[in-house]
Parts: C-alpha cells; structure tokens; sequence
C-alpha cells in the first residue's frame, strides 16, 4: 500500500481514537533505540508481515534511523529473501535485554505467537504486539495496539502502514515531531 504522507496524516486525524493510537505505539516503537538492541518482527505462520518489516526498512534507511531497522523472523525463508527478511524463528530465542520484538497479527488467534513472545519478553526482550480485537496476544506484549475488529482489514493494513511510516521520524531524545498531536501510552 503506498499511501502519500498527506493521505495518512488525513487518515490519521479522520479515523477517530485509532489515529492516536497508532502514534502512541509509533513513538514506543520508535523511541526506544537508545537501548541499542535489535528489532524483530513476526506474525503467525500464515501471515508473515513481510511488507511492513519492508516498509519500516526502507522508511528507517531513508530517515538514517539504522538502529530500527526490522528483522523479519520467518517460518519458512523463500530462496533469494534479502537479509533483513531471511532471519529463521528460532532466533527469536536468543534475543536478550535491549531487543524488541513485534509480533503482528491481523486476527484475535494469534497460534503460536503467544508463546513465542512470552518466551521473548521472559529473556528481557521489550515486546510490542498488533492485533485485531486483543485477545491472549495482548497480555504478553510490554505495549499493545488494538484496531477493532469491526473495521475493515484495510484499517489495519493502514494502521501498519502509519506505524512504518512514523515511527522511524521518532526522536530518540523525547521531543515528537508531531507535536501537539501526541498522546500518552
């Protein structure tokens, strides 16, 4: 989905308490690289969030934020997957202290999710979670956002594409770029 900036900025002020939301979770996401750790990204064995751990990518090389570059943990590597989308799931098992783990899921049943990002958060990882409804992957992330199961999954598709889009423009240092339009999470 390639949407202009404009286009999300109007998203965003249009689409009620999801719109802060989505920024709240942003500015977790985005703001905690001064721990210096790696940032992986996974989702259940049917859907592989491939496209938003490239979007963030892209986002994070053109904004220089290295230190938030996405690691895309996959169930099954195709052959050619460049790196950052090639990394196997059994690596989530090494991540430690300073490591963050985003786990998206686009439905309330998150399979084997659950466990993997209990296992991620219990070794020190700080764990992010994004699903539709809640549900059990909610109560294992350290933040968590919710879109409705009641809307359309292109307001999911378009919250993912937000939180790609600004959280790599987070400042590290505490001062949010879009300014009076931040909220606490």
């Amino acid at each position: 989905m390639d949407i202009s900036s404009h286009a999300l900025r109007k998203w965003l002020r249009d689409s009620g308490p999801l719109g802060p939301a989505v920024l709240g979770f942003a500015r977790q996401l985005g703001g905690r690289s001064a721990l210096g750790g790696r940032l992986f990204v996974l989702g259940p064995p049917e859907f592989e969030p491939w496209h938003f751990t490239r979007h963030l990518a892209e986002n994070c090389h053109h904004e220089g934020r290295h230190d938030l570059i996405p690691h895309l943990l996959r169930w099954r590597i195709p052959d050619g997957a460049p790196p950052h989308l090639a990394t196997p799931v059994d690596q989530l098992f090494l991540v430690g202290p300073g490591d963050r783990c985003l786990a998206i899921c686009p439905h309330p049943d998150p399979g084997p999710l659950v466990n993997l990002v209990a296992t991620a958060r219990s070794r020190g990882a700080t764990v992010l979670t994004t699903n539709r409804d809640g549900g059990p992957l909610a109560t294992v992330g350290d933040h968590h956002l919710t879109v409705d199961r009641s809307c359309p999954l292109g307001e999911f598709d378009r919250a993912l594409h937000a939180l790609a889009t600004f959280a790599p423009l987070q400042p590290s240092h505490g001062t949010h770029w879009w300014g009076r339009h931040s909220v606490s999470a």
